[in-house]
């Protein structure tokens, strides 16, 4: 089966990288539900959007993470936000890491990776069509992470929870 993808988070996923959509979209999947929640972690500044401190697909952080010396306006819109998720996933792939290590920036990384192999494994489908087959730099960057293991439950659980929230 595959996954379900929002035409608009598919089309900002793409103008950002192409070839790393779908580690962006499995990251904003549980980051923010595909960007529809764009504003974040309320317990670490505030309760109201206007004291959020994480924006956008991704949830870039402002306070010392990656959202830092952008303005909100620039992490609220989708292709800038991925475009700073993915470059820091490329500079961490170039230094060596798997992609499951390249996105230890983000807490949700368990769940995401496993979507992310899902993607991969069952295809995206966007609003309705199945998304052309435009991965083939993305297949020789899954590998399988040394320390999955452990959170192999709690990504089945994540996604089985994830497909029950989306198709309702």
């Amino acid at each position: 089966m595959t996954v379900a993808v929002p035409a608009f988070a598919y089309a900002d996923a793409m103008a950002a990288d192409p070839d790393l959509a779908p580690a962006l979209l499995s990251i904003s999947r549980y980051e923010s539900t595909y960007g529809t929640q764009p504003y974040g972690d309320y317990g670490l500044g505030g309760a109201r959007p206007d004291e959020a401190t994480s924006f956008g697909p991704m949830q870039l952080f402002t306070r010392g993470g990656l959202g830092d010396g952008h303005p909100i306006e620039e992490l609220l819109d989708g292709p800038s936000n991925y475009r700073f998720g993915a470059t820091e996933i490329r500079r961490r792939l170039a230094n060596g890491q798997s992609l499951y290590e390249a996105m230890q920036p983000w807490s949700v990384r368990p769940q995401a990776y496993a979507l992310y192999e899902r993607m991969m494994a069952e295809g995206i489908e966007v609003e309705g069509g199945t998304a052309p087959d435009i991965y083939p730099a993305a297949t020789s960057m899954m590998e399988e992470p040394r320390s999955l293991a452990p959170y192999a439950l709690i990504g089945v659980a994540a996604i089985v929870g994830a497909l029950v929230a989306f198709t309702s």
